[in-house]
């Protein structure tokens, strides 16, 4: 039974992986959700209590590769990370708050509890919780981790600290982030001439104060 229950997980991790490769936007409700995070964590997990129907149609999950190293930045509850980990050699979940990650207990999956920004103690608000946090900035995490190839970025507008001293983006070939004009369009005018700097090609997806900046080498 055991070698059954091992065979029915391979295919259907197999059936997403294809999906997810050939699929440029992921759409998973909220049956087939709890279903997929239960096959994943073994774990029985009622999902009303977070979120509605999901729709991760703005990150490029169908450019992920099995060499990648991927690092999700805002993991939330750790769906993209769930996603990624069927593809990618390593994912690295920067989370700061960590009572909702459904991703605690897969292997391929690290957490690292931090918030996103300069090295400091950063208050943290969100799933209705308050927590401090260490701060940890693009160029700290890669400092530690320079093998890092995939970014992906919903910090709820955090983002401008945590890439605000980036000048060495290493091996980092694709980025997906999700940007945020409270402070004005300076911020991320500066991001993109980094970026370019660095060789990359860069596309924005403009929805009025929030966006998604993608740029791949």
């Amino acid at each position: 039974m055991r070698r059954l229950g091992y065979y029915i997980n391979r295919k259907v991790r197999d059936y997403i992986t294809r999906e997810i490769k050939k699929r440029e936007k992921i759409i998973v409700s909220k049956s087939t959700l709890e279903w997929l995070l239960n096959l994943l964590t073994h774990e029985t997990i009622d999902i009303n209590r977070y979120m509605n129907d999901c729709i991760l149609n703005d990150y490029r999950l169908n450019l992920i590769e099995p060499t990648d190293v991927v690092l999700d930045i805002g993991a939330g509850a750790g769906l993209y990370s769930l996603l990624v980990s069927l593809v990618a050699r390593k994912v690295y979940a920067l989370e700061p708050i960590l009572e909702p990650i459904y991703a605690l207990n897969n292997p391929r999956i690290e957490i690292l509890p931090y918030a996103f920004g300069k090295n400091e103690k950063i208050k943290c608000n969100y799933w209705g919780k308050e927590v401090i946090r260490d701060g940890k900035s693009l160029a700290q995490i890669l400092e530690e981790i320079p093998d890092i190839t995939v970014v992906k970025c919903d910090c709820e507008g955090c983002e401008w600290n945590g890439f605000s001293d980036c000048n060495d983006f290493k091996s980092i070939r694709l980025l997906d982030i999700e940007y945020h004009l409270s402070n004005g369009i300076k911020p991320l005018k500066e991001l993109e001439r980094r970026l370019r700097a660095n060789k990359f090609s860069i596309s924005i997806k403009s929805s009025g104060m929030v966006g998604m900046l993608y740029a791949e080498k």
